[in-house]
């Protein structure tokens, strides 16, 4: 036990000695009655315990006992009775509290729930932690990036509990953009489509007919890239794929090999400045394009007529690790992209990225890429008037294709109201360095990367918001994913360890004597000393 005193110190022991002065005088008073020895006593008596009472009250005595070591279930008070009690039940803990009635200090504890303010999760102490959030059919895990350049591929990280059979869909300004069939009963899934819209984008996510969140992320301008479409012969595919890049903006020189000594351009550029090669498999052995290697091109293979030895040709010119296998019937197949493949599929390798049900693979060689498609053509699309699908198809190639920018920007999402976010920058450029500086974002510097630098802001308000002159950032009401917010809560929190006492042996538990207890003291105390003269004569 211990001493806590209401008031300070010095007040608490003039209060005691005024207290103390206060019952000598009564008591000497007493003494001086004719009352009868036996009232006198009873007197003394009342008087005594008043005195006793009122110095146990300003000193305030604190009984301290180490905490039980069975955990004990601390859970929201959001949550209802009956699933607590399954909870309860289920993790095998005898003992359950509600957030507000905590008392903060116990040797182990087990959070329920998703609603924890951060003053109370950071004020507890135990030696040991758990964090518990109920499944729920809402998403419990959002990733995507928050700010990407044109062409670049949208990667989303979705954690939710899809049945096999489930259609996944996105859908932009209310256009279908992508679909997927999940295959298998799984908790995670990850869905990959090149961003081609310049400033604010929306995608919706819906599984089955059930809209489940709202991605909003920001594209900045890409540079043009530079195409070379390098050919023995330019074909339909070759000569449709042209002409869309060069509606898109990009530079495209055609090069078509007429002998061995001899091409025919359709611009100057030099092979030094070319950023993306198409090649036939006449190019395969091309030593120029081989070269170009070494300062982070991409090459893109198609139209192939014999796939098992034009791909073996590749893998030994470009040391890539390609491997095909052929499907059970020798017929192209068709995909459901409506593109026609050969009757092949590239095999999956780690080291590797496969789309349109394995007809393209793609294989990062240092800073360069190579990609293969078994595609019979996709001109047709084209050629039917379905540029939307011929559109997707390339786009998605490119995307994986496209040469990683000396300037990017890299900015996690979501990112939430009333939250602080990090914003990467790596490049040189000096205007993009001067916005940052003047945006009023904390500056960090990378210690391994002199062009790589971490700016850390806050999101005040929810919705649309200017990160610096160039980037703009959506920020959301934690109500809007409640589940993928509290997660993120959760991971932060125990990543912290912010319970952890730095002296475990020192965690105790606090009783008081209640207000409650003391006013029915004082009450029998005083009731008595009221009917004492009374019952005494």
């Amino acid at each position: 036990m211990e001493l806590q005193p209401i008031v300070f110190p010095i007040f608490a022991w003039i209060f005691g000695i005024v207290i103390i002065l206060g019952f000598g005088i009564l008591a000497a008073r007493i003494q001086k009655t004719n009352f009868s020895s036996k009232r006198k006593a009873i007197k003394h008596l009342l008087h005594a315990l008043l005195t006793m009472a009122l110095l146990a009250f300003i000193l305030n005595p604190v009984w301290l006992s180490p905490p039980s070591q069975k955990p004990v279930l601390v859970f929201s008070e959001n949550l209802g009775k009956s699933e607590v009690d399954f909870w309860k039940d289920s993790l095998g803990i005898e003992k359950a509290i509600g957030a507000n009635d905590f008392e903060f200090n116990e040797n182990s504890l087990v959070l329920l729930g998703r609603e924890f303010s951060k003053e109370f999760l950071y004020s507890l102490r135990a030696n040991s932690l758990d964090w518990v959030i109920p499944e729920s059919k809402e998403p419990y895990f959002l990733n995507w990036k928050g700010v990407l350049t044109q062409g670049e591929v949208q990667k989303i990280q979705l954690g939710i509990d899809l049945k096999s059979g489930s259609g996944l869909k996105l859908f932009q300004a209310g256009n279908k953009i992508d679909e997927y069939t999940i295959d298998s009963d799984r908790t995670n899934f990850q869905m990959e489509k090149s961003a081609n819209i310049l400033g604010r984008n929306e995608w919706e996510i819906v599984v089955d007919e059930d809209s489940i969140a709202v991605i909003r992320f920001f594209v900045l301008p890409n540079p043009p890239i530079r195409f070379q479409l390098q050919t023995g012969f330019p074909g339909p595919e070759i000569r449709t794929l042209g002409r869309y890049l060069s509606a898109k903006g990009e530079q495209v020189q055609e090069n078509i090999q007429l002998s061995k000594n001899t091409e025919l351009h359709t611009e100057n550029l030099p092979a030094d400045s070319v950023d993306v090669f198409v090649i036939d498999p006449s190019q395969i052995q091309n030593r120029g394009i081989q070269k170009q290697l070494d300062r982070g091109v991409s090459v893109l293979l198609l139209n192939l007529s014999d796939p098992e030895k034009q791909i073996e040709a590749l893998n030994q010119a470009f040391e890539t690790g390609f491997q095909i296998s052929s499907s059970r019937s020798n017929e192209n197949r068709l995909l459901a992209n409506k593109v026609e493949a050969l009757p092949f599929e590239m095999v999956s390798r780690n080291t590797q990225r496969t789309l349109f049900e394995k007809s393209f693979a793609v294989q990062k060689l240092g800073n360069s890429k190579v990609g293969v498609s078994l595609s019979a053509g996709t001109f047709s699309l084209a050629q039917a008037g379905d540029s939307l699908a011929y559109s997707a198809v390339w786009d998605s190639i490119l995307g994986e294709l496209r040469p990683d920018s000396d300037d990017n920007w890299k900015l996690e999402a979501p990112l939430f109201q009333n939250e602080f976010y990090t914003l990467e920058y790596n490049g040189t450029d000096s205007a993009s360095i001067s916005e940052l500086k003047s945006s009023g974002l904390r500056r960090s510097q990378s210690l391994i990367n002199p062009n790589s630098t971490t700016w850390e802001g806050f999101g005040s308000e929810a919705g649309w918001q200017k990160v610096n002159e160039t980037v703009e950032a959506y920020f959301y009401s934690p109500s809007e994913f409640p589940f993928v917010y509290a997660h993120q809560q959760r991971a932060e929190f125990m990543r912290s360890k912010a319970w952890e006492s730095t002296n475990p042996e020192n965690i105790t538990t606090e009783k008081t004597i209640p207000f409650w207890v003391w006013g029915l003291i004082f009450g029998l105390i005083l009731t008595a000393m009221w009917l004492e003269p009374k019952l005494g004569s």
